[in-house]
């Protein structure tokens, strides 16, 4: 995903996927575990890759996917999402999820991350068109 081939992308981690379904027997089991491949890591890879291929419903229900997945995974897939919920002028869906993210990130003392995150979350208030709540 990081270098920008979304169908690659997109191929490897149905591949994936299809491991993740099978029984875990021990040899998928460990061929899982030296990948490092989680079913949650998995599904946010997909996300990101519809979201680099433009397809941001499906890029929104992977995401969540992934959320649902491993909620402790918090706030990656929480932030694209969010990113993806803008794309499709879900404002305020997209501001609840940089919200959410921002405390994460307060939490875990993250600072930056946590005011860019409330940073986004204003701007999404404001395409909602209540400057009120941008600017709180």
């Amino acid at each position: 995903v990081d270098n920008g081939r979304w169908l690659d992308a997109c191929e490897a981690v149905d591949r994936a996927l299809m491991w993740l379904e099978r029984p875990h027997t021990p040899a998928a089991v460990t061929a899982l575990a030296a990948a490092g491949a989680t079913l949650s890591g998995v599904l946010f890879t997909r996300g990101k890759a519809l979201m680099g291929l433009g397809q941001w419903e499906s890029a929104v229900q992977e995401l969540s996917a992934s959320l649902a997945a491993a909620p402790e995974a918090l706030p990656p897939p929480l932030v694209a999402r969010a990113e993806a919920l803008s794309q499709l002028g879900e404002w305020d869906a997209a501001a609840r999820d940089y919200e959410s993210a921002a405390e994460v990130f307060d939490a875990a003392r993250q600072k930056r991350l946590a005011a860019e995150c409330r940073g986004r979350a204003a701007i999404a208030k404001f395409e909602t068109g209540d400057v009120v709540r941008a600017i709180k």
